[in-house]
């Protein structure tokens, strides 16, 4: 069931400005930096624990955290998606 909160729509919000700008840095430098995409999932992460979603659900977010975190690295390391990618399925689970 969809269930659209605040907490949600502040998760959703901040993913779709974490990854804008992700994608605007790798389309013009190919590159995004680790200290971005650490700042992004610092950002992410605090908003999410603000909001009190993780506290509800904490269970589902160490969960996808960590499966992503390990179906992101055996992806790049078969050479499926870049390191960028990697780290945006990880950040994106975590939030």
């Amino acid at each position: 069931m969809l269930e659209i909160t605040l907490s949600t729509i502040l998760s959703f919000v901040t993913m779709s400005t974490l990854l804008t700008i992700y994608a605007l840095l790798d389309l013009r430098q190919q590159l995004v930096p680790n200290r971005i995409m650490l700042a992004g999932l610092v950002i992410g992460s605090i908003i999410v624990i603000l909001s009190g979603h993780f506290l509800q659900k904490i269970v589902l977010h160490l969960t996808s955290g960590l499966f992503m975190a390990i179906l992101g690295y055996i992806l790049f390391r078969l050479g499926a998606i870049g390191g960028a990618d990697a780290k945006v399925v990880f950040t994106i689970a975590i939030v």
